[in-house]
């Protein structure tokens, strides 16, 4: 951990690759790495100029954060702003790693998405979105769809009376609907769920951009299973259960699609 901390470039690039490596090994490795400290190096290792140590810690952390208490300590140390900042790397890998890292948060626990939301998050997922590879933007989809499943994020998001720091209102719902222009089927499935859960809490605002890609709005919803959507938005804001079909495979499929 000291050549992590401490050590030249070249020491550094080995060092992160062998706690990502480590990371990935066991869930014994990931609370050794944080109970010497790794989780806040890795931290710093992600802002790293050099982008060979940022890919490798960023890719380390995505690992750490399947563990929900690790998770927890990560959100609570600020570390989402960290991953919200590499988000904008110029790195295809590094910004899907990253995303990745985000959804696993936002599907893992409901009181963590709001540290999502805050500081611009929503923003910078936006330029991921735009930024991003196809599995980036499918990655970036889901976390909006998990994220519109807390009622009380959803309720912002539809609000005419949303902060001006989210810009949420012209941003987020336009950014579901040039999603739902893509070719990949799993990410026009979760903007088109997206769009569907936030027309309960306005309908008038999804209709007013449905009808920038759809010739009535009738049809923005055309399609679309809507027992199923509407029995995970129950299990969600119960809190009864986690992802479900779809939406539970997607962690594995990214994580296999981005190593």
């Amino acid at each position: 951990m000291a050549i992590a901390r401490n050590g030249k470039v070249k020491e550094k690039r080995a060092a992160a690759y062998d706690l990502a490596a480590m990371a990935a090994s066991s869930e014994d490795n990931k609370f050794r790495i944080v109970a010497e400290g790794g989780l806040d190096v890795l931290t710093t290792m992600a802002l790293s100029r050099d982008e060979v140590i940022q890919e490798h810690a960023v890719e380390a952390l995505a690992e750490l954060l399947t563990i929900p208490s690790i998770q927890d300590t990560f959100v609570e140390s600020g570390g989402v702003r960290t991953l919200s900042a590499v988000l904008h790397s110029p790195v295809p890998r590094v910004m899907q790693e990253a995303a990745y890292a985000l959804y696993t948060i936002v599907a893992d626990s409901e009181e963590n998405k709001h540290a999502v939301v805050e500081d611009h998050g929503l923003d910078d997922l936006v330029h991921a979105a735009h930024e991003g590879t196809i599995l980036c933007q499918r990655t970036v989809a889901s976390i909006f769809l998990e994220l519109i499943f807390n009622a009380e994020i959803r309720a912002q998001i539809a609000s005419r009376n949303t902060p001006k720091c989210f810009n949420i209102e012209i941003v987020q719902p336009r950014l579901l609907v040039q999603l739902c222009k893509t070719n990949d089927p799993d990410t026009l499935r979760f903007s088109l769920q997206s769009l569907e859960v936030l027309a309960i809490e306005s309908a008038d605002l999804i209709c007013a951009q449905g009808l920038q890609l759809y010739s009535s709005p009738d049809d923005l919803f055309s399609g679309l299973p809507t027992l199923s959507t509407l029995e995970k938005l129950s299990k969600m804001e119960s809190k009864q259960g986690k992802l479900s079909g779809s939406q539970s495979s997607l962690g594995s499929n990214t994580r296999k699609d981005a190593i």
